[in-house]
């Protein structure tokens, strides 16, 4: 993928990045996996030794905080790591880390830390559990190196900041359980979720201990005793019947549990965002300056990882994945030559051409090749087709697949053969287009294409009126008023949601939708003394709208400052749908605070219910639309 393009504004590159909730999620780990002093607290406040129903809970929430870690990396720019667009389109889709190839240092990192966490995860008993902590060593040496290196941002100790930062990344992952399982357990999109309502009570009572032990440990112990958490046991003492149906649906002790998160807002994140004057989560606490990769080394190694078992394996489901693989995890549109000619390369080319000439980004290329015995192939041509709503929010890209177009043995079909490879060959020379060949047998091909392809809509649709005259009903243009139309009130929409969110926060002293200054439309405005924080709501930011949303919010920033004086402006960009890391970056480089993934934050806040949290999903990800955001666009 390019660089993102620059611009001349007011906003400058920090060579310092946040690096809060990764030091937070690490020192959560490194405090929950001292087992000794675990048990020796278990004694001393409950009087309590550790047994089979307590060790399979204290796991799951190791686990949980494991599963944090992994979703903190996969959203990460501050280590530096390698994020290509591979792992970003399997991250887009929700693609299993399994079944990701090893190509970028996101994917290697994700796939060796699961791994470091194998053994906890089928250990059977407490002895177990206490031998499979060691494997998790790695991670408390990458706490300790990074936390030697990492920066306070304001005027307290750093350790005193790592606790602030501590105490707010588990609020908000580990005691938020309003989908009936912690947040940070579901937040990775590339490690899969399984859990029955029947092991989430299982666990429910050694997760609680354990959660309390972690706030008694941040809190101190006089803390801690004045607290609402000193009583967060005794939901454990309670007899709950068990409910059948997916994790969705609250276990009554869950949702109890979930019942201490405003609680702990009120009495303890709350106090401390007033004491220091910001708003946790949005502006930094520790920040990290360029690493070198040596911090990271042990778990960039590729050593003990596989690729994907559709590399090896030729089942036919096997291949499908591989051939999704392939084609990025896009959708696919067919054009078949069967009768007519100039559906295969004729058609192939002249989209290859103007796609091209278009010059925007280099032209993605995909050759299927179908062996028929001998040395003799048949070839298929894809093409992606870059495609986004009117307004930038939507992506309708796709591949369009030239089936069964040309032939290496025979007359004709080996003219159109040899015309289509003189094209790939130039414009391969050029540096224009990316070519892969695949090699895939053609009937099962044609099958893939059958469970792969999207509904094919005709344009245009003609008739004869009443007077003898043609009629043409432009079925486009009548599709894209109305895709128009749609992406306005997504994108106001959205903003609502946002003004919401931030409403529910109780801390800022304003709150105003749709604030107007001198002329600039503020999407959501918020102050609290003298800060005031300029959210920029952008469902999707595409590549080409980069420098268009950094001026926008520079113009606001500029308004604002002349607005109010005596205040600083902190710019913070919203968006519906994950950002790629090098993205974020660019634009938090430049101070823009960078809060993307907004879609995970609705599913999963306490104040969207579950019913308008299925509308918003039917609003934003409609049908006939990739709208994960292809994120090169």
């Amino acid at each position: 993928m390019k660089g993102e393009a620059e611009s001349d504004n007011s906003l400058e590159k920090s060579s310092l990045n946040p690096i809060d909730d990764i030091l937070a999620a690490l020192n959560i780990l490194r405090i929950a996996t001292n087992t000794s002093e675990f048990e020796s607290w278990l004694k001393t406040h409950h009087n309590k030794n550790m047994d089979r129903i307590l060790a399979e809970g204290y796991k799951f929430f190791v686990v949980s905080t494991i599963r944090l870690i992994i979703n903190l990396i996969e959203l990460d720019y501050s280590l530096g790591l390698e994020e290509d667009f591979i792992f970003f389109r399997a991250r887009f889709k929700g693609i299993p880390i399994e079944d990701i190839p090893n190509t970028s240092e996101k994917t290697v990192i994700i796939k060796n830390i699961w791994l470091l966490s194998r053994r906890l995860r089928k250990a059977k008993n407490w002895d177990e559990i206490r031998v499979s902590i060691t494997s998790l060593d790695p991670l408390i040496r990458l706490f300790e190196e990074l936390y030697r290196f990492a920066k306070p941002t304001i005027g307290i100790d750093k350790d005193l900041a790592l606790n602030i930062a501590t105490k707010f990344y588990a609020f908000v992952y580990l005691n938020d359980v309003r989908s009936g399982v912690p947040l940070g357990y579901i937040s990775p999109a590339t490690i899969g979720t399984n859990l029955s309502p029947k092991y989430l009570q299982l666990v429910f009572k050694g997760y609680v201990l354990t959660l309390q032990y972690l706030w008694s440990k941040l809190l101190g112990e006089n803390d801690f005793r004045k607290s609402c958490i000193k009583d967060l046991h005794k939901i454990t003492n309670t007899n709950f019947e068990s409910h059948e149906g997916d994790i969705g649906k609250l276990n009554k002790e869950w949702l109890i549990l979930d019942s201490f998160f405003d609680k702990i807002r009120k009495e303890i994140i709350g106090p401390l965002e007033n004491g220091l004057g910001l708003a946790l989560g949005l502006e930094p606490l520790l920040v990290i300056e360029a690493i070198g990769k040596s911090i990271l080394k042990p778990l960039l190694s590729k050593e003990n990882l596989r690729e994907p078992d559709y590399f090896r394996r030729k089942t036919v489901d096997d291949i499908k994945k591989w051939l999704d693989y392939n084609l990025l995890w896009y959708g696919v549109e067919v054009l078949s030559s069967t009768g007519s000619i100039f559906s295969g390369v004729p058609a192939f080319l002249s989209v290859l051409v103007g796609l091209v000439n278009l010059g925007r980004d280099k032209v993605l290329i995909r050759i299927f090749r179908h062996p028929e015995g001998g040395n003799m192939n048949s070839y298929s041509y894809g093409i992606l087709i870059p495609a986004y709503g009117s307004i930038g929010i939507t992506d309708y890209s796709g591949w369009l697949i030239f089936f069964d177009s040309a032939t290496d043995y025979s007359g004709f079909g080996g003219n159109l053969y040899r015309q289509a490879k003189r094209y790939i060959d130039i414009f391969r020379e050029k540096d224009l287009i990316e070519v892969e060949e695949v090699e895939i047998e053609i009937n099962l091909f044609k099958e893939y294409l059958k469970d792969r392809s999207v509904s094919s809509v005709f344009d245009r649709v003609i008739t004869e009126s009443p007077f003898g005259k043609s009629v043409i009903i432009d079925i486009n243009q009548i599709e894209n008023e109305r895709r128009k139309f749609q992406e306005n009130v997504k994108g106001l929409l959205f903003e609502l949601m946002v003004y919401k969110w931030v409403q529910e926060q109780e801390y800022f002293e304003e709150v105003k939708h749709n604030y107007i200054a001198d002329k600039e439309e503020i999407d959501v405005f918020s102050k609290k003394g003298n800060k005031i924080y300029l959210y920029e709501c952008k469902v999707a930011v595409h590549k080409d709208e980069i420098i268009k949303t950094l001026n926008q919010i520079s113009r606001k920033i500029l308004v604002l400052r002349s607005e109010y004086p005596e205040c600083s402006i902190i710019p913070i960009l919203v968006t519906y749908f994950p950002l790629p890391a090098e993205r974020t970056k660019f634009f938090e480089e430049r101070g823009i605070k960078v809060i993307d993934g907004f879609n995970k934050k609705i599913e999963n806040s306490s104040f969207f219910s579950k019913d308008r949290v299925k509308l918003v999903k039917q609003i934003f990800e409609s049908q006939n639309a990739d709208t994960k955001l292809d994120c090169d666009a």
